[in-house]
């Protein structure tokens, strides 16, 4: 136990270092990133927190490698000295890390290659300089190789924008040439720190494997009837963020998606009812698991709470069956069709923050014509790649907090109350 925590605060490092070193990229000192041929107006940070960029996931895993990290070295004393109570709080801090990392290591692989939505759109970015040193041409990374997709609104066509800055006509060809090799960096990069992200998942669960076999399954059940609102409160609180993210982002209002937008409502509106439903569980476990049975009446009553536990996680698990089907039914519909012009152009200036539309103004095919159909999509797929994982981790909560019900009204039902 001992080297498997030595192994997981080491696999924390790792990814830390991953993690620091995508982000040092991307905003570190050491450049001139700023380019006069590229508005610096509205670059905005492409790490602001989404369901579709690998860089918000990268950061998202280095907060929580880093508390990983100072989590495993400071339980090493327990470990140590064997400790039964540091044990314990140990095995369900990493019940909370574990869907964590899961959600966190899938949103690192790009299924849609929506890292190709990024350096498309983000290539002339302040953020992108150090890429674009690197893989333009020499002394091209700050001029020709940022020439704006379709000449950036004040040009017809990118060729033109190239003749009139620099008299010449190869802008697209530099720039096409290094995204192409941005992208298989990125791909590679990205895959290696998943790979990473796997393994300490992997050490996470043979930890907590091991330190419940060392505790045993009664101290466990014991302490987790006791700290039963503590354990829900993770689902709990994925339930209604997931709720709200559907709800109030522009991304998924009726008017920016086509044909889907019932679906997601009634996604988010279950999700409500499944954070509800959370929250009454961890009322009435609380309730069943802390009062002692002193007459028959308690008994009684303990098995009534004990029924509607059971009772209303049987309703949550078909209403997180419901939401998954829906999830992956709405992801599928989502694959074989794309967006009509009205929801790209929408869509496209609501995604970009690196000042790459152009007419966010304006309605139809001219609204943001530098965003292609393909490329919403891309966003809206990862999007939902992202929900369905999500609404996974729930299910299994759900699962989980159902067999929890079952062994509770097992343990309430062989109480035998004798009267001297």
């Amino acid at each position: 136990l001992y080297r498997l925590n030595l192994m997981c605060a080491s696999f924390a490092l790792i990814e830390l270092a991953f993690a620091g070193y995508a982000m040092f990229m991307l905003y570190g000192p050491g450049i001139d990133r700023s380019s006069a041929y590229v508005s610096q107006e509205t670059e905005t940070s492409i790490i602001i927190l989404n369901l579709w960029s690998i860089n918000s996931f990268a950061v998202l895993i280095g907060v929580l490698a880093c508390i990983i990290f100072i989590v495993e070295i400071a339980i090493l004393p327990f470990v140590r000295e064997v400790n039964l109570r540091g044990a314990i709080w140990h095995y369900w801090i990493l019940g909370w890390f574990l869907p964590l990392q899961v959600l966190f290591t899938f949103g690192l692989f790009d299924f849609f290659q929506s890292n190709d939505v990024w350096i498309k759109h983000w290539w002339g970015a302040p953020s992108m300089a150090v890429y674009r040193q690197q893989f333009c041409q020499e002394g091209t990374y700050n001029t020709r190789c940022v020439v704006p997709i379709d000449g950036g609104g004040s040009f017809k066509n990118e060729t033109l924008w190239c003749i009139h800055h620099f008299n010449t006509t190869d802008c697209t060809q530099i720039r096409e040439s290094a995204q192409k090799g941005m992208g298989l960096y990125a791909d590679i990069f990205f895959y290696a720190f998943g790979v990473i992200c796997l393994l300490l998942m992997l050490l996470l669960w043979l930890t907590r494997f091991v330190l419940g076999g060392i505790i045993s399954k009664p101290i466990i059940e014991r302490h987790r009837q006791s700290h039963i609102a503590t354990w829900l409160a993770f689902p709990v609180i994925l339930s209604f963020s997931l709720a709200m993210f559907l709800f109030l982002s522009p991304t998924f209002h009726p008017d920016n998606i086509d044909n889907i937008e019932y679906q997601v409502s009634l996604i988010a509106i279950c999700d409500l009812v499944c954070g509800a439903v959370f929250i009454i569980s961890a009322l009435l476990a609380l309730y069943a698991g802390t009062h002692t049975i002193h007459s028959t009446r308690d008994k009684r009553i303990k098995t009534a709470a004990a029924i509607c536990f059971l009772t209303l996680n049987v309703m949550n698990v078909i209403f997180i069956t419901f939401i998954l089907t829906n999830s992956t039914l709405t992801f599928a519909k989502m694959i074989k069709s794309d967006v009509n012009d009205k929801a790209r152009g929408n869509l496209a200036c609501l995604d970009d923050d690196a000042n790459s539309c152009t007419c966010c103004d304006c309605e139809g095919p001219e609204k943001c014509p530098e965003w292609t159909s393909e490329d919403v999509t891309r966003v809206l797929q990862s999007s939902m790649k992202t929900a369905i994982v999500l609404s996974t981790i729930l299910f299994m909560y759900a699962i989980a907090t159902l067999q929890y019900g079952l062994e509770l009204k097992h343990h309430i039902s062989k109480y035998e109350i004798d009267y001297v």
